[in-house]
């Protein structure tokens, strides 16, 4: 076997060997930061601490996004810069803790709430992040419907039960219950209390709030407690408290991100549709005649003489409870005569309202 001759490199060509080979990689990587560098770090978000509560389908913790409120937020800052990290509490906390905080570690923010007096003192507001329709309820058998004006609820007498938390700046200090007691603590709360106490009470909430309660929690009060016809409109912003020195350039970077939505008040109604279809989907029950049969005979709840079959396993949220249910004085009757109002969520009649014996109904 020859001996096979490798070429020889003089030192300067040695030098230049190794310089080429540690150089490539850090051309390569200048190239790199050059071409990405400025969109990556424009991807790196600052976590901000925003406190918030439970006022579904607008903030819930269990709620898709977090809520319908809390999704234009989280959109908000992110598109400024921030990544937001929640945590719920009652309304009375959250706000204690968004006021009390001094430093960016702490929660900064805290949301949604309406403008007042006090608040306007210490804390910075954002530009409105939604509009909400609120509305009076009281016990159907002890208020009018008809009123239509603020002045008018008050030339009668009537009395908004306070609420943990809540500020009422449209109403006279003597419209509001309790002065000298504590306040309910809570919407639930609230609400229960119009079928216990006597006399003109009003619990003024969101509607969609209040119908979801009713709905839900509060299901044996529903038929007790109604809204009257005067509506209201709030405008609900994002607070941060201006004791903290960061909280300027927080509450300004946001209502930058919040510009930045091309139709905020869509977006907010867009979500909260997700949102209630997803509260309602969780309290659906299935359909399922208990003689086994493949198909359910019901009737058409806007003509009760059309008749229509649904397949067995639809899926339905009760639009209305039998008084049996929900009335423990009355007697059960028989289960021919129990009857249940449904909104069908699946199948040919999705989104129509039916009627069908309790025999078809299968909680989970």
């Amino acid at each position: 076997m020859r001996n096979i001759k490798r070429p020889q490199l003089d030192r300067a060509q040695f030098f230049f060997a190794i310089g080429f080979a540690l150089a490539a990689p850090l051309t390569i990587l200048v190239i790199y930061l050059l071409l990405f560098g400025t969109s990556a770090q424009k991807d790196i978000l600052t976590p901000v601490n925003v406190v918030t509560g439970e006022w579904p389908p607008f903030s819930g913790e269990k709620l898709p996004e977090k809520g319908a409120i809390t999704e234009i937020v989280t959109l908000a800052f992110r598109n400024s810069g921030y990544e937001p990290n929640y945590d719920f509490k009652s309304w009375l906390l959250g706000e204690k803790i968004a006021v009390d905080n001094k430093t960016s570690l702490g929660a900064q923010a805290t949301y949604p709430y309406i403008k007042s007096d006090h608040r306007s003192k210490v804390f910075y507001y954002s530009a409105p992040i939604a509009d909400i329709e609120w509305s009076f309820f009281c016990n159907r058998d002890l208020c009018e419907s008809e009123i239509e004006s603020l002045e008018e609820l008050a030339s009668k007498g009537y009395r908004v039960l306070r609420i943990a938390g809540y500020e009422y700046p449209e109403f006279k200090p003597t419209m509001l219950w309790p002065v000298d007691k504590p306040a309910a603590l809570d919407s639930v709360e609230a609400l229960r209390k119009l079928t216990e106490l006597g006399g003109k009470f009003l619990v003024f909430e969101a509607t969609k709030v209040g119908n979801e309660i009713l709905a839900d929690s509060l299901v044996r009060y529903r038929k007790q407690i109604t809204v009257i016809k005067l509506k209201h409109s709030r405008l609900m912003y994002l607070i941060a408290s201006k004791s903290n020195p960061h909280n300027a350039k927080l509450v300004s970077d946001f209502n930058e991100g919040l510009t930045r939505i091309p139709n905020p008040k869509q977006y907010v109604d867009t979500a909260t549709k997700r949102a209630l279809k997803f509260m309602r989907a969780k309290r659906a029950v299935t359909l399922s005649p208990s003689n086994g049969e493949a198909l359910i005979a019901a009737r058409l709840k806007q003509n009760s003489l059309t008749k229509i079959a649904i397949p067995a396993g639809s899926r339905a949220v009760i639009v209305e409870w039998p008084d049996a249910f929900v009335n423990p004085q009355n007697i059960l009757p028989e289960p021919e005569n129990l009857i249940f109002e449904v909104e069908l969520l699946n199948g040919p009649f999705k989104g129509e309202s039916v009627l069908i014996d309790r025999t078809s109904i299968r909680l989970e």
